[in-house]
C-alpha cells in the first residue's frame, strides 16, 4: 500500500509538471517567444545614419539596408519605421502591451 501511494504521488507530480511545460510552450509558440525587438532595432541606428550621410536623406524602407546579424526570428517589419522630415522614428513594441520609440531627433527611445 505505501509503494502504491509512492507511485501516485510520483505519476501526478510528473503530469502536473508536463502540462506546466506543456502551457509554457504553448505560450511561446502563440507568441512568438519573447522578442527583444528594442534591441534588434536600436542595430539599424547607424546603418541609417550612415545612409543619410552618404545619401543626403534617410532611407525610405529599412529594405534599402542589409539585415543587422542578430537572431533570424526578427524581422524588418517589427521595426516600424517612418521619415518624418529631417528625423526618422522608429517603434516597436515594448513588453506586454507597452510601445518604446526612438526618434533620431531626441536620439533615445521612450517607453510608454
Amino acid at each position: 500500500m505505501k509503494y502504491k501511494s509512492i507511485i501516485i504521488k510520483s505519476l501526478i507530480f510528473c503530469v502536473t509538471s508536463f502540462l506546466v511545460l506543456y502551457a509554457a510552450v504553448m505560450v511561446c509558440i502563440i507568441t512568438g517567444g519573447f522578442r527583444d525587438n528594442e534591441a534588434f532595432c536600436t542595430k539599424y541606428i547607424a546603418p541609417i545614419n550612415a545612409f543619410k550621410n552618404l545619401n543626403g536623406v534617410y532611407p525610405e524602407s529599412l529594405d534599402l539596408l542589409k539585415k543587422p546579424g542578430y537572431s533570424p526570428r526578427y524581422d524588418v517589419n517589427d521595426c516600424h519605421y517612418k521619415v518624418e522630415g529631417a528625423h526618422f522614428l522608429i517603434s516597436v513594441s515594448h513588453g506586454i502591451m507597452g510601445l518604446a520609440i526612438y526618434s533620431s531627433e531626441w536620439g533615445e527611445w521612450v517607453h510608454d
